[in-house]
């Protein structure tokens, strides 16, 4: 069943870059052809961040967690 709103494909929206097995590169802009590599680029890079933040937040909660038995 294809996912519509307002009569327009779901895909039309949203562009699932990750992970890259659930790619729907049909659904994809064939214009600017430089769409595909930049979106690329940039989930990576909200990737790195998103890894960065999580393992920030996973460093400072399991020191204040040490901290409560102490």
């Amino acid at each position: 069943m294809e996912r519509k709103w307002n009569g327009i494909p779901w895909d039309y929206y949203f562009h699932i870059m990750h992970p890259s097995c659930k790619v729907n590169h049909q659904a994809l802009p064939k214009h600017p052809p430089s769409y595909m590599n930049v979106t690329e680029e940039y989930t990576k890079e909200v990737l790195r961040v998103n890894f960065r933040i999580l393992g920030l937040l996973s460093v400072g909660l399991s020191k204040c967690s040490l901290c409560a038995y102490w």
